[in-house]
């Protein structure tokens, strides 16, 4: 046994996707059909995964209860809507969120958790002989060989399958379509030591529906149209879950400018992305995905139950303001100018010096907001409010004196 050997017998994804495989066939055995033992596959992966769903409500509660704190920051800014300000804005609620403990990207491990999963059902979906019914490869490869020699001439209704007297199986699958056909079944038997009865393979089978044909195949065969309710019923459910559980859990404040686009372009892409695997992959990946979104708002409904979000009074959001301007310095910093008697902060600065020394708002000086042509040198040539106005050099001022 060489190197490559040993690391492909403890490959701990294979471990994995054959465990997977003995559930969904164990289950299979007990229900007798292959669409609930996804069912409760589904189940099974929401209540292992339930604890990163907690984790997630958990982290989306500890957001809520800084919204009061978040609104203040915006507020000071509201109405300054420049590049500069916005990073600043910006800036400052990630200081209050790094401050409280509240990380952004915490939230995001649930939904990354979901795709190996999809990946992996995808895989034991493919290949039911490999990872269902746990046949090695060497049976698999006698299998195919079998049926190349067997032909169209013993085969029964796999026509499709050969292509100039050559199977052109490419997955699992199409091994399945052969051997699901008793008759078949028996004739490849008869040459091959599978090790398993007919009856123990998974049966795809469900009020008419063949789980393991592919909606795309609908443009081959027009007969198989309502294989596209599939994909339909994905996105609606996809959509559905979606939206409940946006508006069960807290939302973040919409930025200026948003409009909320982003929120709904994530309600529209992501349900068009599962629409499409669901259309271009098996039937039951679909049927999986399906199972999987409402579950999800079922979750949602619990988590809500669990984890209330808070809700803030008008009292509240007054008192995060206070407590915001009790926070900023004492001491104007140097770059500050005095204009009639009173201590201004250069408007280049963008930053919590824009209150006195009593937490008073100031702002930009009015006087500095008119007549200016936005150049470099308008502070050098406007006077402050009261003070003469500065005299331009006169080249003939010397002259006029003499006279």
């Amino acid at each position: 046994m060489n190197f490559y050997t040993i690391i492909a017998a403890f490959n701990p994804i294979e471990w994995i996707l054959r465990l997977f495989g003995k559930l969904l066939a164990f289950f299979d055995s007990l229900t007798g059909h292959y669409i609930l033992s996804i069912f409760i596959f589904a189940v099974i992966a929401k209540i292992i995964l339930f604890p990163f769903g907690i984790v997630q409500q958990k982290n989306s509660l500890k957001q809520a209860k800084l919204r009061p704190k978040e609104q203040a920051i915006r507020n000071k800014y509201k109405g300054r809507n420049d590049q500069a300000t916005q990073q600043k804005v910006q800036q400052e609620v990630m200081d209050l969120y790094q401050s409280e403990g509240y990380s952004p990207y915490s939230g995001c491990l649930p939904v990354l958790v979901q795709f190996p999963i999809i990946l992996g059902l995808y895989e034991i979906i493919r290949n039911p002989l490999k990872y269902t019914c746990g046949l090695t490869d060497e049976i698999i490869t006698n299998i195919r060989n079998t049926i190349n020699f067997l032909g169209t001439d013993v085969l029964q209704g796999v026509d499709n399958l050969f292509k100039n007297g050559v199977f052109s199986g490419g997955s699992g699958l199409d091994y399945m379509t052969v051997l699901k056909n008793e008759a078949n079944f028996n004739a490849v038997a008869e040459r091959v030591d599978m090790g398993i009865k007919y009856t123990d393979l998974p049966n795809f089978n469900f009020l008419g529906f063949d789980l393991s044909v592919t909606p795309m195949q609908v443009f081959e065969n027009g007969k198989l149209w309502y294989y596209l309710l599939i994909p339909v019923l994905t996105f609606a459910t996809m959509y559905l879950s979606m939206k409940i559980t946006r508006k069960m859990s807290y939302q973040p404040l919409q930025q200026p400018n948003d409009n909320g686009c982003s929120g709904k372009m994530m309600d529209i892409t992501m349900p068009l992305l599962s629409t499409w695997f669901s259309f271009m992959f098996p039937s039951m990946l679909g049927i999986y995905w399906m199972f999987n979104n409402l579950l999800g708002i079922l979750q949602s409904f619990i988590l809500k139950k669990m984890y209330p979000m808070p809700v803030f009074s008008a009292e509240d959001y007054k008192a995060a303001e206070r407590e915001l301007k009790g926070r900023q310095p004492k001491n104007i910093e140097d770059d500050s100018r005095v204009v009639s008697g009173k201590k201004y902060v250069s408007l280049h600065h963008i930053d919590d010096d824009d209150y006195d020394e009593k937490g008073n708002y100031i702002g930009k000086p009015e006087e500095e907001n008119k007549e200016s042509d936005g150049s470099a040198n308008d502070d050098d040539r406007k006077p402050a409010s009261g003070a003469p106005a500065l005299k331009e050099d006169d080249p003939h001022g010397d002259k006029k004196k003499k006279k």
